[in-house]
């Protein structure tokens, strides 16, 4: 399927009928139609999206979704896509025309879908003419249905229409409603979305031919059980909304914050909000610790003047024990009294004068032998002595080593205190600016308001597995009555041969997609492989089938799962890219593929590679909007000329916009 031509009509900057013609050649697939921000590129995806899809739009991105909403719905968000500087006519349209397409039994070589709104009315209408005339077939199916079926599913287009920027939502997803939605993709880009299709068919006639045979007694029961499950599944849906919205409106607060922050930073401010927060935390905890430092030393103060002097205090505790030392040398009374004793006995037969002499000269010399020479200067009691060399060991042994400790801990304590001060003093300084003092309101209001949103986040996602798990207890009591059921007669052969049919089909399933499976991880590795110029960074992709959503895992060399929240914006973009590269190829599905900011996380060489080995090779015709020098070099130009079929330039005079051919190089970069 190639697009021939789009006309459209008063969409945004498009004002009156601007016209586009694509042409086709041999090996020349690319279209480029460049334009200054602002000009149109994005308008004319959106447009291309609205023909298609009208207000299913919103079913085929998020995006859509939230600004339909926040138009106050589809009428309004219209309303606000019309040129505003159209005054005469009232019609919003836009045409498309599709050559070589294939629709089972039509024969057709060309099918143009005309969607078109009037301002006035406020009524839409489709048309979808096929070789110039409406068909039976496509106006008895429905047009929307039509074209889902028959021409481009809605599940699949964000695989063909997108933004470069935003694709890498793709490697981001990690949430499980993310992963489901992605995998409704997969599945309906690889064919496996007709087979699911089919199982719930027939999951629903057995259910239905369970139920015939129901007995009067417990129909009463199923028909409340049914009514319940039915309550659950709207609630479901209603608190999944809700959390979608939630996190629309989490991101968009997100964006505020940073801006208003990025206002604050040029304004001179170079700490956030909450780096300010943080850091008067930590001011306060460093304050709490200085008032404990502080404490602990006064715990210990009668034993500072020993730490000041305690040089002196050392030469005291020497004397204490020379002295005690000089005591514990000494001969005492009871020693003296033996002595004598002894010698009275031995000189017994000496007269008693000299025997006197003698023991008198005997005990000088006993008292010149034991005299250590120092002299007493302290002389205190041994009980004194005791609390002193008590207090030494105390001081020399614990809190000496204590209190350097404090001494240390209160200096880098302080140091820090004052760099923290100065920091925030630097900022209550500039927060007197009325200016940062109005944007910093907003951002604490912005903040405030985000914080509620995450607490109201994990609230709907505990409600919603709480009504989950209710849900599956219906379920499975509605199949314990229908299993108990007595089916009979014809309904008894249709719910053994639907049964026998589904058996069969889910074996066919799982085959087919573990077969798609190992050719899409197969495919997505070769695709990083040559597109990443990190050479062994992913050495195998895993992809992992659940009940209802696949996971995509990357490894390494040495067998570690790689956290994609780690790659770079241009290494998520790429591995994305290689997802939609190998999805295309797997899929056999051909269609245009548009692609807007195509190069703009790329480096240089991973820009040569998608120039070289993805676009050329993606489709039969792939249309870029780059922005010219910042997105496109004319060196990167060169490198894909050779596949370029045509180049076109948005031209805005006055807020409308047109698109002009180009035929020269010189005057598509001019």
């Amino acid at each position: 399927m190639l697009i021939k031509q789009i006309k459209i009509s008063n969409f945004r900057s498009y004002y009156d009928n601007v016209i586009i013609d694509f042409d086709s050649g041999e090996n020349k697939n690319i279209t480029l139609i460049s334009g200054k921000n602002g000009f149109g590129k994005t308008s004319f995806l959106t447009s291309l999206i609205w023909g298609f899809y009208g207000k299913l739009m919103s079913k085929v991105e998020e995006k859509y979704r939230t600004e339909i909403k926040g138009s106050g719905g589809y009428e309004n968000f219209l309303l606000q896509q019309f040129n505003r500087n159209q005054k005469n006519i009232t019609i919003l349209k836009v045409e498309i025309t599709l050559i070589d397409i294939l629709i089972p039994s039509i024969p057709c070589k060309e099918v143009k879908i005309i969607r078109s709104f009037d301002i006035n009315t406020k009524k839409e209408n489709l048309q979808i003419l096929i070789d110039g005339d409406q068909n039976e077939l496509s106006k008895k199916l429905g047009y929307e249905t039509f074209i889902n079926d028959f021409i481009l599913p809605r599940e699949i287009a964000k695989f063909f229409f997108f933004d470069s920027e935003k694709i890498v939502s793709l490697a981001e997803a990690k949430t499980k409603e993310e992963l489901k939605s992605l995998s409704k993709a997969y599945s309906e880009v690889l064919g496996l979305k007709k087979y699911d299709d089919l199982k719930n068919g027939l999951y629903t006639l057995i259910s239905n031919l369970k139920r015939r045979g129901v007995s009067s007694d417990e129909s009463k029961k199923l028909s409340e059980l049914l009514t319940e499950k039915n309550e659950l599944n709207k609630e479901i849906d209603f608190i999944e909304e809700t959390l979608r919205d939630n996190t629309n409106n989490i991101e968009s607060l997100r964006f505020k914050s940073d801006t208003l922050q990025e206002k604050l930073i040029r304004e001179g401010n170079t700490i956030t909000l909450n780096e300010f927060k943080s850091i008067k935390s930590e001011y306060q905890g460093l304050l709490e610790n200085s008032k404990r430092i502080r404490k602990d030393l006064n715990d210990n103060l009668e034993f500072i003047p020993f730490i000041i002097s305690f040089d002196l205090f050392e030469k005291v505790i020497n004397q204490i024990k020379v002295e005690i030392k000089g005591k514990e040398s000494s001969i005492d009374e009871s020693t003296k009294q033996r002595i004598t004793s002894i010698l009275n006995n031995t000189l017994g037969d000496i007269e008693i004068e000299r025997r006197e002499n003698y023991i008198k000269i005997f005990e000088q010399e006993i008292s010149s032998i034991s005299k250590s020479g120092d002299k007493v200067l302290l002389d205190f009691t041994e009980e004194t002595n005791r609390k002193i060399l008590s207090i030494h060991d105390n001081i020399k042994n614990t809190f000496l080593e204590k209190y350097n400790s404090l001494v240390e801990e209160e200096k880098d304590n302080r140091f820090l205190m004052n760099k923290k001060l100065r920091k925030i003093q630097s900022f209550e300084s500039k927060k007197s600016s009325p200016l940062n003092q109005k944007f910093r309101e907003e951002k604490e209001i912005i903040d405030d308001q985000l914080e509620k949103s995450l607490v109201k986040s994990g609230e709907l996602s505990y409600t919603e597995t709480q009504l989950s798990n209710q849900l599956s207890n219906v379920n499975k009591r509605i199949s314990e009555i229908e299993n108990r059921q007595n089916v009979i007669g014809e309904d008894r052969r249709k719910l053994e041969l639907s049964q026998k049919v589904l058996q069969r089909l889910e074996s066919i399933t799982d085959r087919i997609k573990i077969e798609k499976k190992y050719s899409l991880e197969k495919s997505i590795l070769i695709g990083l492989n040559s597109l990443m110029h990190k050479s062994n960074f992913i050495e195998k992709v895993n992809i992992e089938i659940h009940q209802d959503y696949l996971e995509i895992h990357l490894i390494d060399k040495n067998e570690q799962l790689i956290d994609k929240e780690s790659m770079s914006k241009g290494e998520q973009q790429l591995y994305a890219t290689s997802i939609l590269k190998s999805l295309v190829e797997e899929s056999g599905i051909s269609f245009p593929i548009f692609v807007d900011s195509p190069l703009q996380k790329f480096d240089k060489e991973h820009s040569k590679n998608i120039i070289q080995k993805f676009y050329p090779k993606i489709s039969k015709q792939v249309v870029l909007f780059p922005l010219i020098e910042k997105e496109l070099t004319l060196d990167e130009f060169k490198l894909m000329e050779k596949n370029i079929s045509s180049l076109h330039k948005i031209i805005n005079k006055e807020g409308n916009s047109i698109i002009n051919k180009i035929e020269t190089q010189k005057e598509f970069f001019s």
